[in-house]
This record gives C-alpha cells, structure tokens and sequence, in this order.
C-alpha cells in the first residue's frame, strides 16, 4: 500500500503493528520527506525560517551599501516587509526594493506583504533600496503641454540611474523648436529632445522647451541708400512665459564709414525717412524690434548752413551769421528746412538807416530784418548757406522824407512854416485918461513940463504923463502919451518896415488882424531848408 499524500510531504508505511485500541494490525505511516521550505524532525515537517535583510546604497561612486534593519519571516506565512526607516538620497523619495544588489527594479514596495521569499532554512534575503525622482516637461505656448517622467536610483553607486526620454516639443505656429532648458530664459536650447540620463545630484528637474523666430533689420546709409548691410536679430521664446513676444532688444549696427558724405556728419539712425536728428546711436543696443517684420533703419547727417551778412558800405558795426543745423537722411537728397530767421542788422552807415537785406547780391530778391529765409543749396554745394547784403535808406530829420527822385528830405507838411501879415498900427492915441497930477508950484505939471489941457476931445502929438508922485491939481480929461512913432505888432508879432509879421506853423488860417499868407511869405523854418516851387521845403542829406 501507498501512504496518503500529506500537505505535499512525502510519507511511506512503516511495519504492521497491533493497535491495541482497535485491537488490529494497522499500517502506520512515516514522513520521509518534507515538501520545500520545510524541515523534517521527529516525523514532524516544520517550516522553515528565514532573514530579509534591507541595504541602502552608500551614494557614492564607488559600490557599498548599508545595512538598515531586516525582519524575520517563515515559510508558508504572509508577513509585510518592514517599512522604510533610512534617509532617501537628498531631492529622492523611496520607491521599492529590489532584489538585485545593483539593481533599479522595483521588486517589492514599501511595507508589501510577501511570503516565501526563499525555502532556504536560516537563509537570507538581501533586498536594496530604490528611489524616484518626477522630471516634469513643458512645451508649447504658456506651458500648454505638460509631461511628466519618473527616474529611479539605486545609490549603490551613482551611476545605478534610469534614463528619461525627452518628446519633441508640441510646435508653435512661425517659431522653430529648438529644444528644451532647464531654467526659464528665453535663449538657445541647452538640451535636444530624446533620452537623457540626469546625474543623481542633478537639481534642475524641469525642462522648458525653448523657440526661436528671426526678424531682419536692414542698415542703410550713403547717398540715396547707397549700401545696405542687414542683419538677422533672433527672438527665443520660453514655454514658461505666458505669450509669445512681439518685440525684441538687439544692437544695431556700428557707422559705416566707408559710405560717408562729403562735408556732411554722420550723427546715428532713424527708424523712419524724415531727415531729422538721429533717434539712435550707431551700436546702440537694447533697441526694440517687431518680431517677424523686416525692419529699416537709415544713416542721418547733419550739415551747418550758414547766413553770412555784408554791410554794403556801411560805416561802422557788425552783424554775426546766422546758422542752422541741417539734417540729410539717406534716403533721399533732399535736406530737413533750410528756413532761418535773418539777424537783426548791426552795421551803421553816417546818415542813413537800415532798411532790409538783400540775398546774394544788392540786388537781390529784399527781406526784412527778423524774416523767414530759405536758401534752398543743394546737399552737395561746397558752400552750404549765402550772403546777405544791407539795403541803406537816406536818413531824414523827424518829420521828414526822403524823396528818391529828387535826392531830398522833405518835410512832411506843406508848406512847413509861413508868414501872416498885416500894416503895422500907428500911435494909438488915448483920451480923457484918469491921471491924477498936482499942479507945482510954479504952476507945471510933470518934470518935463507941457500945457495942460482940460477937457480935451483930441490930445497934441507930444503930450508928457505926469508923474504920481507930484503934487498938482486933479484934472480930468489929460491927455498922456502911450509911444512914439509906430505901435507895436499884436499876437506877438514882429515889425519889419510898416509891415506886423507872426509865424505860423502847421496850421492853415492867420490870426485875427492878419492876412493869410502868399506864396511869397511861404518860408522854410531851418536855414538848411529850401523851398521849392511847389511850396516844399526840403534838404539835401
């Protein structure tokens, strides 16, 4: 007979035997041998036991490991591994253990529960700790994709580390892809896509993937443009931005020497065709571009007109140039205003005045002092500006004119003075004047004597006034002389012969008692002065 199978240890019958219980020969059966992870004893098959051991990599270069702890288990009976208790190398979480001394697999996890892990009575499991580490990855616009990648690390020795791959980065619309970094500036890619293997210690664990969109900038300069020396500015753009830049910085060209202008400065770049000053400097940098626009930038000069001034004979004084700051863009020929204010005249010349300035000659085209002028010189004229030249006014007296025709200075009312006239009055003659005259006492009036007439109705030629302080008898109706020969002129006027005569001047009518004036009484007032004809009084200057 065969013994009966028993929990898969191998049994086999032993020597019939009487079984004093039954009182029979019975067939007992023994335990050859126990199934794996057993040991036999005593006919009894007892599982065996055995050590998990659990070892930390010592994070260095070269192989080592530390023992942690280890748990003691038995066959046949589920047990959880004991949880991790060491220190994860530093930016590492654990993730498992594996079996393998150098090993990145993740056997079993933190606190799993297993059961047999060997049938080995007293043996001994080595399991390894295994860490993880997330490498996240952004690309596309504002980080529009996000990727995220787990790295595993066995610190035995630090080159026990699981590699990444990289996508190719999601596309932007007008922008290349170039790659990834792993900062946030917007520059060159430091990392293609693909399998990367980042050191244990590595910190940056965060890739952006970067772009780039170039933009030309074209530099003329010269006459009409004559050279262009164009330049490609390239934009980056880093996923961590949230948009897209329109504008760029870059450094514009130095000047260009070999496209100078004769006579003219070269002074920087515009941005526009005005021929104005420059809004850059040559080699300026941080200037702003629009990114994905072709750019022109042009050379601008700038030129001194100047507005010298001839005195045209004049006699003393001095008047300085005018000048102006012209400006030449070299897109074209045409030069910025050449319009300036003329100066103030300086000069004198003895008796005449200042009247205008003439450009380029006496004779040229007059402006007056304080003018708009506009020279209009071509940008290539070895002489940049003019001359202006005094136009000289005879200078009259006040009140006066000068007349061309004539070469006089006319005075400005007719005629300027004249003569009212009238016949000089005779002795006025008064009577029965209130004189009051004591009679001396040898019966004379006055010292120098004369007969007294009473009452009178005319009074002689002579006749003396008697004097207040004689002594005489009150008379009425004395006759007293007031003058000899001729009267005097009324209106303060003058006597000439039997003729009164009065100045008049600047007014047309003679005075009461005077006869306007003839054409022979029209005189000037200034001995300078002639009268012509026409009742004009003038002089030569």
């Amino acid at each position: 007979a065969t013994c009966p199978n028993s929990n898969e240890h191998v049994l086999e019958w032993k020597t019939a035997v009487w079984n004093e219980n039954t009182n029979e020969l019975t067939n007992e059966c023994t335990i050859a041998s126990c199934k794996d992870g057993y040991t036999l004893g005593g006919n009894v098959c007892t599982a065996n036991t055995y050590t998990v051991e659990y070892y930390q990599g010592n994070n260095a270069s070269s192989a080592g490991s530390t023992k942690l702890t280890s748990s003691s288990h038995t066959y046949d009976q589920p047990q959880n591994l004991t949880a991790y208790s060491g220190t994860p190398p530093s930016g590492w979480t654990f993730a498992g253990w594996s079996t393998s001394v150098s090993g990145t697999d993740r056997t079993y996890s933190n606190s799993q529960s297993v059961v047999n892990l060997t049938s080995i009575a007293n043996g001994v499991v080595k399991l390894y700790a295994v860490f993880k580490r997330t490498i996240t990855v952004y690309s596309g616009v504002n980080k529009a994709t996000t990727n995220t990648y787990t790295q595993y690390y066995n610190p035995r020795t630090t080159s026990n580390i699981t590699s990444v791959t990289l996508p190719t980065p999601t596309s932007i619309n007008n922008w290349t892809t170039l790659g990834y970094r792993t900062d946030t500036t917007a520059n060159t890619s430091t990392q293609a896509a693909g399998s990367i293997t980042p050191t244990y210690n590595a910190t940056a664990l965060t890739y952006y993937a970067v772009y780039s969109r170039d933009t030309t900038a074209n530099f003329h300069s010269g006459v009409n443009k004559a050279t262009n020396n164009p330049i490609t500015v390239t934009a980056y753009y880093n996923t961590n931005t949230a948009s897209l830049p329109t504008t760029w910085t870059f450094t514009l060209r130095n000047v260009d020497d070999s496209q100078n202008i004769a006579n003219w400065t070269e002074l920087g770049w515009r941005d526009d065709t005005s021929s104005l000053t420059k809004e850059y400097d040559y080699a300026q940098t941080g200037v702003s571009i629009t990114i994905g626009t072709t750019a022109n930038y042009y050379s601008v000069y700038s030129r001194t007109l100047t507005i010298s001034y001839n005195g045209n004979g004049n006699s003393g004084g001095s008047t300085s140039a005018t000048t102006k700051t012209i400006y030449l863009n070299t897109n074209s020929t045409t030069t910025s205003s050449q319009s300036v204010t003329l100066a103030t005249n300086g000069f004198t010349k003895t008796g005449h005045a200042f009247s205008k300035w003439a450009a380029g000659s006496t004779s040229g085209t007059q402006y007056a002092a304080g003018a708009n002028f506009t020279s209009g010189v071509a940008y290539d004229a070895s002489t940049f500006g003019g001359t202006m030249y005094a136009i000289w006014a005879v200078s009259c007296q006040s009140g006066h004119t000068y007349n061309a025709s004539t070469g006089k200075c006319e005075y400005d009312a007719t005629p300027n003075q004249w003569r009212c006239s009238r016949t000089r009055p005779t002795v006025q003659l008064y009577s029965y004047q209130p004189y009051s005259c004591w009679k001396n006492a040898d019966g004379t009036f006055g010292s120098g004597g004369g007969a007294i007439v009473e009452n009178a109705t005319s009074c002689p030629a002579v006749f003396t006034v008697c004097n207040a302080s004689h002594i005489g008898t009150y008379r009425i109706g004395n006759c007293a002389e007031e003058g000899t020969g001729y009267g005097n002129c009324p209106n303060n006027g003058y006597a000439s012969g039997g003729t009164c005569y009065v100045w008049v001047n600047s007014v047309y009518n003679c005075p009461s008692g005077y006869s306007n004036p003839v054409a022979s009484n029209w005189i000037c007032s200034s001995s300078s002065h002639s009268l012509s004809s026409d009742h004009v009084c003038s002089y030569t200057p």
